[in-house]
């Protein structure tokens, strides 16, 4: 039998699949794999600290619009004033 032996193309074909693994970034090393899981895992506590900042936000809006109610309620409830003027204008005279 003349020509490749049966090891020689399965090393050929074995180098091959690698290297078409690698170009197509679905074998990449454990270093640029152990980076990208750290870096995940900083955006995952940043979301986290989001996440928290934006709900005590929400409290805290709850809490201004309450104030704001109250504070239209107290105006409405206030007499209001004659379209002449000063409504205290005799005991100034």
């Amino acid at each position: 039998m003349t020509g490749i032996s049966l090891w020689q193309a399965s090393a050929g074909s074995l180098l091959a699949i690698v290297v078409l693994l690698i170009l197509t970034g679905r074998l990449v090393p454990y270093r640029m794999l152990r980076d990208a899981r750290a870096e995940a895992d900083r955006w995952r506590s940043a979301y986290e600290l989001e996440r928290e900042a934006r709900e005590r936000l929400a409290i805290h809006a709850a809490a201004g619009i309450e104030a704001a109610r109250t504070a239209t309620a107290v105006l409405t409830a206030l007499p209001v004033a004659p379209a002449g003027g000063n409504p205290d204008a005799s005991a100034v005279a």
